[in-house]
């Protein structure tokens, strides 16, 4: 199948104000019969995301691992931490206040793990491969251990599915882009999502795609049976989080 461009035409009103944005002139599509598509489309299909996350470099529709790679290495380019999706690359949102709460997060699962030997803790610069090919970089992933002799094969991007899933999530996140990102994690293997949400002192715990449980402050993140005999009162992460 051979990439085609083409011209495409704004939509009115998308996201607000993205008129003059590249991709208003410009969008690479990969096959003729997805013809035509406009900006607001494209922006749906990666989840009602603003076009401000959309690289322009390369080309959108062209992008491949090895792009995705060179920008989280920050190879002869800015380094970011972005996300693959249907040949687009995506520049994942972050912020202070998430990376701090990352932060204290992970330091307590890896204490818990670590000496345990029962997995691999990753942040979130450790891109991971969904079954579809879209590529994700989770704020903290876990891979967990199948047996006393097993290693992690030594590979840029993971190729085995992350058993945990923690996303804090960002002002800029949006509902369907979360719920894409849930199918894809489910379909690919995790069989557990953490959804965090700083603003509202809120959490979901997700063990499939469309269950999930909202715990407050003085909820617990259970993590068993992906990580047995861990749990945290939410508002114990906040707290230290804040300290």
């Amino acid at each position: 199948m051979h990439a085609v461009t083409t011209k495409i035409q704004l939509s009115k009103n998308v996201n607000g104000n993205v008129s003059g944005h590249p991709l208003e002139k410009l969008l690479v599509i990969q096959s003729a019969s997805d013809l035509p598509r406009t900006l607001s489309f494209v922006l749906h299909e990666l989840g009602d995301i603003s076009a401000s996350r959309v690289l322009m470099d390369p080309a959108p529709g062209t992008a491949t691992e090895s792009d995705l790679l060179n920008y989280i290495e920050g190879a002869g380019r800015e380094k970011l931490v972005v996300e693959l999706c249907k040949g687009i690359l995506l520049v994942k949102p972050v912020g202070y206040e998430e990376s701090i709460l990352a932060g204290e997060l992970f330091a307590m699962l890896h204490a818990y793990v670590r000496p345990r030997r029962i997995g691999w803790l990753a942040v979130a610069d450790g891109p991971m491969r969904m079954k579809g090919l879209n590529v994700r970089v989770p704020d903290i992933s876990f891979i967990a251990r199948r047996s006393a002799t097993d290693k992690l094969p030594k590979e840029a991007i993971a190729s085995r599915p992350p058993d945990l899933v923690v996303e804090i999530l960002s002002q800029s996140n949006t509902a369907r882009e979360m719920t894409l990102k849930r199918g894809e994690y489910f379909a690919s293997g995790t069989r557990m999502i953490w959804e965090i949400d700083p603003r509202k002192k809120k959490a979901k715990i997700y063990t499939s795609a469309s269950s999930s449980v909202e715990i407050g402050s003085r909820g617990m993140l259970d993590a068993s049976p992906v990580i047995d005999g861990f749990s945290v009162r939410l508002g114990e992460l906040f707290a230290a989080a804040a300290d």
